[in-house]
């Protein structure tokens, strides 16, 4: 599950399990310098430093440095409509 809100001219990004839990996934702000792109046939990528962190322990890496995150939706036309939402909120922050 993808949420994405307005909160004070920025958009946050927030994506779930699609479980009765719904441990956070993905908790990040969109900005205008955010990488997104379209990848395969019903995917998304994109590029933040990650939130939740990663990593657990120093030693197994660094949590200020960016992530790719490859989002995966059920059809192309999914995968378009986000796209196109991510790159008109990032548009919009600029």
């Amino acid at each position: 599950m993808i949420n994405l809100k307005n909160i004070n001219e920025k958009t946050q990004i927030l994506m779930r399990n699609d479980t009765s839990v719904g441990k956070i996934l993905l908790n990040v702000f969109l900005t205008s310098s955010t990488p997104v792109s379209r990848s395969g046939k019903n995917n998304v990528i994109l590029v933040s430093v990650p939130n939740p962190p990663l990593y657990s322990k120093p030693s197994e890496g660094d949590n200020s440095l960016p992530a790719t995150y490859l989002i995966r939706v059920k059809t192309a036309d999914d995968a378009d409509k986000l796209h196109r939402e991510l790159v008109s909120k990032k548009e919009a922050s600029s």
